[in-house]
This record gives C-alpha cells, structure tokens and sequence, in this order.
C-alpha cells in the first residue's frame, strides 16, 4: 500500500494549496439545510441527509479531477512510467476523495445535530455506515467515468446531472410522497434512493439494524457494479483532455 498512500499524500499536498471548492462544497449545504427545514415534515431529520446526499453526488467530480488534472499537466504518462501497477495509481488517487467523502459526512451531520436539532432515534452507528457505503459507491461511480469519457467536461456534465437525478428521485429535495407516482417507481434503482433510505431509516428509528444494513449492501452492490464497468473499461494509455 506504500506507493498507493505516496500517491494519496501527494495528492493531499495539491489540496492544501487549493481547499476552496471542496470548503464552498462543503459549507454550501449549510446553508441549504436550513432553507430546506421548513419544507420537511421531519425538518431536519429530511433536511440534512437530503443536502448531505445531493452534496454528495456533487464530490464525485473531485475523483475525476484526480485524473484529468495530470493529463491537463502533461504528468500522466510520467506517472506511468513509473514502477507503479495500475491498480496502485488507482488506489492511490481515490484514497483522497474517500478520506473528503468521510471528513463532510462527519461535518454536516453534527453540524446538523448542533445547528438545525438533527436527532437520532434509530441507530446512531447506521449513518457511519451508510456513509460509508455512499462514500465507497460514488468513488467506484466517479472512476467508471473517468474510464468512460475521455474529457473532463463530459465527466463534470454527468456529475452535475447526476446529482440531481440521483438525489432527487431519492427524496432529497423534496418528500419522497410529493414526488410523481411513476417516479417513486422508479427511485428504487438508483443509488440515491438506497442513501436517502439508509439514513432516513437510521435517523428515525426505530433501532433496526436490519433497515440499515439493507440499503447500504444495495448501495454496496452499486459500488461494485460500477468498479466492474471502470476496471473493464479503463485504459491507461487512453490520451484524455483535461477540460473540453
């Protein structure tokens, strides 16, 4: 794991230079959690795993940004040159992206906790979990795009969209019961459903691990559909643009 956490070190240094957009993405949901209280039945118990969620989607540009970043910079093929496996670089450059993913999802629900009244009456250990399993799909759904696309622009494009989608048809935005019957039909195959879900069931109780579990091995099985498709169709000698 040595060459990997080189890596991820490295990339941490990149970061400390520039921590601004991962801090706007950060902070923003703050903001929008407490604009969103009001519209929930629950308030704060649908609020702040709803931002949490949609911010989520919005981060797994940070894993294509990993990768473009050294084509833009002409340093992807000395990176290659390197002794390094494929799947070391791989692992290397998704471990920042996940240690961010786990860094907001601890901010925003005790943020939510101390700011907005978020409580728990189900299982407290469930949100970690369900974090988690957010955290490991969305990074195995930012390298399947990575492996797809081959300009940066296309990536950020689905990202966007992605997070609205996703997140949306999970309920993040507004009460899943408001949204159209046929997209309630629908939301169950996505993963945001699966989040929204998970942290509903461990935010409200009552203390069943098993309604908690349940979502995060479908989030899980994503996760590993999606690392299928980016193991399947990533080629390192592919040239990719790092904007357009």
């Amino acid at each position: 794991m040595s060459p990997s956490l080189a890596i991820a070190r490295h990339e941490f240094r990149i970061l400390r230079r520039e921590p601004w957009p991962l801090i706007l993405l950060t902070l923003m949901p703050l903001i929008l959690m407490a604009l969103f209280k009001p519209i929930f039945e629950n308030g704060a118990g649908q609020s702040v795993p709803g931002m949490t969620v949609l911010f989520a989607f919005f981060l797994v540009g940070q894993v294509g940004y990993v990768f473009f970043r050294e084509h833009a910079w002409g340093t992807w093929e000395r990176l290659r040159a390197t002794e390094l496996a494929p799947r070391q670089i791989m692992i290397g450059k998704v471990l920042l992206p996940l240690g961010v993913y786990s860094v907001q999802f601890a901010f925003l629900f005790s943020a939510g906790a101390l700011l907005f009244g978020l409580t728990v009456n189900g299982w407290l250990p469930g949100l970690v979990v369900i974090g988690a399993a957010l955290a490991l799909t969305l990074t195995a759904f930012g390298l399947a795009l990575v492996a797809i696309f081959r300009s940066f622009m296309a990536v950020q494009m689905l990202v966007n969209l992605g997070a609205l989608v996703f997140a949306g048809t999970g309920g993040a935005l507004v009460p899943f019961a408001l949204l159209p019957e046929w997209l309630q039909t629908v939301a169950p195959f996505t993963p945001g459903y699966w989040a929204m879900e998970g942290f509903t069931n461990a935010i409200e109780g009552p203390p069943d691990v098993g309604a908690v579990l349940g979502p995060a091995g479908i989030l899980l099985g994503w996760g590993v559909f999606f690392t299928v498709v980016a193991v399947w169709r990533m080629r390192f000698e592919e040239t990719k643009t790092g904007w357009a």
